[in-house]
């Protein structure tokens, strides 16, 4: 799997997941969204399916 930061600002990011096999749509998105909530943070991943094995991910957060 290969992943790309597309952009980055504060508060939002947006992540390009390429050749990820595994359902990125689903499994994904629970790994980034603990990691917002490892970090304090309180936000949302909204996902945009590209293919079957592409998607981007947009993560928008806000301190806890």
């Amino acid at each position: 799997m290969q992943a790309e930061i597309l952009s980055l600002e504060e508060g939002r990011a947006e992540l390009g997941l390429r050749q990820a096999w595994d359902f990125p749509e689903a499994w994904q998105v629970g790994v980034f969204e603990g990691g917002l909530r490892a970090f304090g943070k309180k936000g949302q991943v909204r996902v945009c399916v590209r293919s079957i094995s592409e998607v981007d991910l947009e993560l928008v957060w806000s301190s806890a």
